[in-house]
């Protein structure tokens, strides 16, 4: 019995002690989020207003949205649910405008890839075609401002979105716009039901905190093909799921809900004056969070319990016999 459970004790470790793939929800208040957006075709907001700061060389003197600086932008007001479409290789940074609005900076992403050579050719930067993001029939360029209100007629505006997250920052002297609060979870596939995941992992986040997801190392048994199956070849961080909303009127930034597939990933988390630290998930957080270890401790535990009690109730009373016999050599003589 005491071999077969120091076996089964490493075994246990063996198994728990890898890292794993793992899935990551992180829930927010934050003044500020940037995302590279990725799709696999091209992703659609409609929305029942956007009033919109369309960078141009040459601007209209009428100026319709008043965040749109004179000289720079042609201000666009769309108040029957535009379509605004999506394609990669833009950078979105949304920030908390006012109590009312959340403002989306339009950026080419530097990092991305050229467009393909079937993609519509309004946009190029010297020799290279970059995509094209339109609002109704307007094509949007680079570091346009996108203006959307939380709330129209009583009705919230939700916007989806997938690809690579930062949110908040880190406040320094030049911005002030903070994550405000939040939480994160961490879950991991354990024991036996593979399409069960276990909370492994969770805490809180803290005002001037950013976090982003970062892909971690495979262990070594596992193909290197199964580590980063969608990111894509150079990528550093790992694919989210995230949408943008205002769950309280009139309150403080915007909220929103960020999530990951399994993967070989971690959270990356950068805190006032510290640097950017992965946030770990020791191996005994897995047995924890594990029921299929307490149930196989709690059998071994009755068995070893029933197995005493029999002893104790079979065993003959050996002190009993001594006495008898020595009784009885007495008699005897």
């Amino acid at each position: 019995m005491r071999i077969f459970g120091v076996l089964l004790l490493i075994a246990m470790v063996i198994y728990y002690v890898p890292d794993r793939q793992q899935s990551f929800t992180v829930t927010a208040t934050t003044e500020v989020l940037t995302i590279d957006p990725v799709s696999d075709g091209v992703t659609e907001w409609e929305v029942p207003r956007i009033e919109a700061c369309i960078r141009t060389d040459a601007p209209k003197r009428e100026l319709k949205v008043q965040g749109c600086a004179m000289g720079l932008y042609e201000g666009v007001i769309e108040d029957d649910y535009p379509t605004l479409r999506w394609t990669e290789g833009y950078r979105l940074t949304f920030r908390a405008y006012t109590a009312d609005m959340i403002e989306v900076l339009v950026e080419h992403n530097p990092d991305a890839l050229p467009a393909p050579d079937n993609a519509p050719n309004e946009q190029r930067r010297g020799e290279m075609k970059i995509p094209v993001v339109t609002l109704g029939d307007r094509v949007l360029t680079p570091d346009s401002l996108l203006y959307i209100p939380y709330r129209v007629a009583g009705e919230r505006t939700v916007l989806p979105l997938r690809g690579y997250v930062s949110i908040g920052d880190v406040p320094d002297a030049s911005d002030s716009l903070l994550l405000l609060d939040g939480r994160y979870e961490i879950k991991q596939n354990l024991g036996l039901r593979r399409d069960r995941s276990h909370l492994v992992g969770e805490g809180r986040l803290f005002p001037g905190d950013r976090i982003s997801f970062a892909l971690g190392d495979r262990p070594w048994f596992v193909p290197g093909d199964a580590a980063r199956p969608k990111e894509g070849p150079g990528r550093t961080n790992a694919l989210a799921r995230v949408f943008v909303t205002d769950l309280v009127a009139g309150g403080e930034g915007f909220d929103l809900v960020a999530t990951t597939e399994p993967a070989y990933a971690n959270l990356l988390l950068t805190r006032v004056g510290g640097q950017p630290t992965l946030i770990p998930v020791p191996w005994t957080e897995r047995l924890l969070g594990d029921g299929v270890p307490v149930a196989i401790a709690t059998l071994l535990g009755l068995i070893a319990t029933m197995i005493a009690l029999s002893n104790a109730y079979f065993a003959p009373p050996k002190a009993a016999v001594r006495i008898a016999r020595f009784d009885g050599d007495r008699d005897a003589s």
